[in-house]
């Protein structure tokens, strides 16, 4: 056999041996899928594990159908019809807290990762409405789950954290639901996640933390917010809205009319929070930061904190003596400190104890008041300036810290800026009225990532290299100045 044709053998050989070698492509097991027909009832599967949601009475309720899928080894999909599915077996009354009554315990998987799925028909239409019997769910170590088109509402953890919802070191995503009236005598008066978790399109509303922290949110994970909005919720000491101590990233998403004693919007304990195109406004702290209470780690970019108030200091943003915050074409307006004429305060807007570090670039920060008197006081402390920022008059309670590399300068007026209001974009905020200072006066543009392409409206910014970017959150267009 001449050379060439025993080398077209050999080879011909090996790409078959290859071939056969390379495995076909595993193929995911498909989720068991189990449709609730019973909206009447709360009661347990019969048979936990047979792959049958069926009840006593022959039905599939929403704690049978969890039941199923806690045993389903390819993990499962709960579908939802519109309806209110009402839990009504008190906590322990089955021996333990257990599946069979109290909260909807989504058990730690046997082996693997299964995702179990609760797909609801939207959170107008479909409750979970926990009856203060016990809090709504409660996600265990290594169970990964996704809810989604639901309400709950009305979960009462008696003795610990999470009035609607624990995640105890597993992995939640939240999206398009709603989590209301729920109370924790712990952390989390709507959600206390100690694992991973992303909230999307949710509404966090009317929520208590009635011993501890966050009226809304307790974050000991990490939490990433998107396209959501936080409101009316009330802790007893941290964080109205939100108390992290973990890793929080809030993008696209409004904070607002929340209270606690300190951070009425958020409260930042030893973590790192990162806010962007964001608004917080309207949230109340009866000591420090009406907005923001500080302690570690903070950045916020293209974003707006207004008409928040602090009994105390820092009715914007305060700063601890451990805290390190750096902001970024931000907007601070309008907001109040010492508001309870009490025991006084400083730093309407922002408040750097000593021993902080709190830098701010291409930033205003503007018509910050002190209750009771005829001055206003936008910051009170070292501040470190970067690029061009504004405030409205001689902030004689704050200086340049000595890193400081940029320049500041004073609006002659606050009818340079509009009041907080809907100018486009899917959160509100403080246009800036022509011929206003601040506009084309920003120097370089980018935060902690990089350059910033557009407002916190979505509205597009000039280059960060051409310094024609405006000053705070609001970039200025004619086309889009009257809100359309």
């Amino acid at each position: 056999m001449p050379c060439f044709v025993k080398t077209l053998a050999r080879i011909a050989l090996l790409m078959i041996a290859a071939a056969v070698a390379i495995p076909a492509p595993a193929i995911p097991p498909t989720p068991t899928t189990f449709t609730v027909n019973d909206h009447d009832h709360d009661l347990p599967d019969d048979n936990p594990g047979n792959g049958s949601c069926h009840t006593s009475i022959g039905t599939c309720t929403l704690r049978a159908a969890v039941m199923e899928a806690n045993r389903s080894a390819s993990g499962a999909i709960i579908t939802l019809p519109a309806a209110t599915y009402t839990l009504s077996i008190a906590a322990n009354s089955c021996g333990s807290d257990g599946e069979s009554c109290g909260d909807l315990n989504l058990t730690t998987p046997i082996s693997g990762t299964p995702l179990i799925t609760i797909t609801g028909a939207g959170a107008a239409t479909t409750m979970i409405d926990a009856n203060t019997v016990d809090r709504v769910m409660l996600i265990s170590s290594g169970r990964s789950a996704d809810i989604s088109g639901v309400t709950l509402r009305n979960g009462y953890s008696l003795t610990d954290n999470g009035g609607a919802i624990y995640n105890d070191h597993g992995t939640l995503h939240l999206s398009h639901c709603v989590l209301d009236n729920n109370k924790a005598n712990g952390n989390g008066g709507g959600l206390y996640t100690f694992g991973t978790a992303t909230v999307s399109d949710c509404t966090f509303s009317n929520n208590n933390s009635t011993a501890d922290l966050g009226g809304g949110i307790s974050n000991a994970g990490t939490l990433d917010i998107d396209h959501s909005t936080i409101t009316g919720n009330l802790a007893d000491f941290g964080g109205g809205g939100i108390y992290s101590d973990g890793t929080l990233h809030v993008d696209t998403s409004t904070i607002s009319g929340n209270k606690a004693v300190l951070g009425g919007g958020i409260y930042n304990d030893i973590g790192s929070v990162y806010v962007s195109a964001s608004t917080i406004s309207g949230n109340t702290a009866t000591a420090d930061g009406g907005a923001i209470y500080n302690g570690k780690v903070l950045f916020v970019a293209n974003s707006t904190i207004s008409a928040n108030q602090a009994y105390g200091n820092g009715g914007g943003i305060f700063n601890l003596s451990s805290g390190a915050a750096n902001v970024y074409n931000i907007t601070v307006a309008y907001n109040e400190a010492d508001s309870d004429l009490v025991f006084g305060g400083d730093g309407a807007g922002i408040y750097n104890q000593v021993g902080g570090v709190f830098n701010q670039r291409n930033s205003v920060v503007a018509g910050n008041y002190l209750s009771g008197q005829p001055d206003y006081e936008d910051c009170y402390g070292e501040i470190g300036i970067f690029g061009n920022n504004a405030f409205y008059v001689t902030p004689l309670q704050c200086g340049p810290a000595p890193n400081s590399l940029g320049d500041v300068f004073y609006i002659n007026s606050l009818d340079e800026l509009g009041i907080l209001s809907n100018h486009g974009g899917p959160t509100q905020t403080i246009a800036l009225i022509s011929p206003s200072s601040l506009i084309g006066s920003a120097v370089g543009c980018f935060d902690n990532v990089g350059a910033l392409l557009s407002d916190q409206r979505g509205q597009p910014r000039p280059p960060s290299t051409s310094n024609l970017c405006d000053i705070g959150a609001f970039e200025y267009n004619e086309i889009f100045a009257a809100g359309f």
